[in-house]
């Protein structure tokens, strides 16, 4: 323990949203990003948990020098600074910058040893800075690892764009809002446990089952219907695509899309990519995007193939308790 600076942890709910957001707000705009503190503000008011977030803060002098948000999406998965937080400790002091942030990621593996959570993870984007390589040290030397870069991929409807998709006739397309639970999480198992993806092969089938629950099931943003579907022959689910209205106004992303492993290399992924573009062409939408792991060679040119440009890519590192 260092002795200069004391721990506080509180639930967020008791966090004061006033000292916090002036303190956010600071570093952004010291980062160069365009931010007030009413804005910020407004987004912390705003956001709503199913499981009560933990704040972390570092204090010297009873002065707020660093600070994160534990955010538990699940009984078994956890994330610092999720979302607009940008996933790195937010830290006001370069010269500590490290023995803080190392404070702060300590604090949040002592906490989680103690309940269900098995994995904790932490999302940011890259950016090449002094800040970064400064995190990253912290990061590996605690233990999490490097699980995966994500690239954010994204194309433009031209007014003259037609999509068409062929698919066996024999093959059935049911909205994934009327799919049977049981079915989709049993071709989404399948799915992901015979893939490229590191993220989803790192997990325990509990963990894929709670992720599965609390973010393909369950999602603030709305699902837009016709994009999201599963796929059948006969009464065995082969496919599936979830696309949900986020990342920007007018545009589709695809949440997650899948094909049986004894379904592959038949064309279906190109058909499903087709099908998600005709039918957002046809509700008006203006754009489409989507988040691949770069890992996952087959799927990004798959995406590449079908006119999506790399936007930005995205780091995840993941801690794990052991068994």
């Amino acid at each position: 323990m260092n002795d200069k600076y004391e721990i506080q942890m509180i639930d967020w709910k008791d966090e004061n949203l006033d000292r916090i957001s002036k303190f956010t707000t600071d570093i952004w705009v010291n980062q160069g990003l365009d931010r007030t503190y009413d804005r910020t503000k407004n987004w912390f008011e705003n956001q709503s948990f199913d499981i009560q977030p933990v704040s972390i803060s570092v204090l010297d002098k009873n002065e707020l020098v660093g600070w994160l948000l534990l955010v538990k999406h699940n009984e078994h998965e956890a994330e610092i600074n999720p979302w607009a937080l940008g996933g790195h400790p937010l830290i006001n002091t370069m010269g500590d910058k490290d023995v803080i942030a190392r404070l702060l990621i300590r604090e949040v593996i002592s906490l989680i040893k103690n309940e269900s959570i098995t994995s904790v993870e932490l999302n940011h984007y890259t950016l090449g800075t002094e800040e970064e390589k400064i995190f990253h040290n912290v990061y590996t030397n605690l233990e999490f690892i490097l699980l995966e870069q994500t690239c954010h991929m994204k194309m433009e409807f031209k007014t003259s764009d037609e999509f068409t998709y062929n698919l066996p006739k024999n093959y059935k397309i049911i909205p994934i809002k009327d799919v049977n639970e049981s079915d989709f999480f049993s071709c989404f198992h399948n799915a992901f446990r015979n893939s490229q993806d590191p993220w989803m092969l790192e997990k325990s089938d509990d963990e894929i089952r709670s992720y599965f629950d609390s973010t393909i099931i369950k999602s603030p943003f709305p699902l837009i219907d016709n994009a999201s579907i599963g796929l059948f022959e006969n009464n065995k689910m082969i496919a599936f695509t979830v696309v949900r209205e986020s990342h920007g106004e007018e545009n589709g992303h695809l949440w997650i899309m899948g094909v049986h492993s004894d379904y592959r290399r038949q064309g279906l992924g190109n058909a499903l990519m087709n099908l998600i573009k005709s039918k957002l062409k046809v509700s008006n939408y203006q754009t489409f995007s989507l988040n691949v792991n770069l890992v996952n060679t087959l799927a990004f040119q798959l995406y590449k193939k079908h006119n999506m440009k790399e936007d930005w890519v995205q780091n995840c590192y993941a801690w794990k308790k052991k068994e």
